[in-house]
């Protein structure tokens, strides 16, 4: 079983992350939640923020702007943002 997150963070125009992840955090209209591996499936729109924590530890943050979805499954997390 994989200890990581394939993570692939795309908008309209390019992706701009894809790569490997320890975890990914954001935030839903339920509230801040947190995604790591093994994870259960999961569709939601999000918003405000992505912060995806790097396997070496490094954080990276991106803004959500208008519509977004993440859609988890089998330790693969897509995020698409401004659909």
């Amino acid at each position: 079983m994989s200890q990581v997150l394939f993570v692939i963070i795309k908008n309209r125009e390019k992706s701009l992350y894809m790569g490997e992840a320890a975890a990914i955090s954001s935030q839903n209209d339920r509230g801040p939640f947190d995604i790591l591996p093994m994870h259960a499936n999961l569709i939601t729109l999000i918003k405000d923020k992505i912060w995806l924590k790097k396997v070496g530890g490094e954080y990276l943050e991106f803004p959500v702007t208008g519509q977004s979805v993440l859609w988890c499954t089998a330790n693969k997390v897509e995020v698409f943002l401004g659909i």
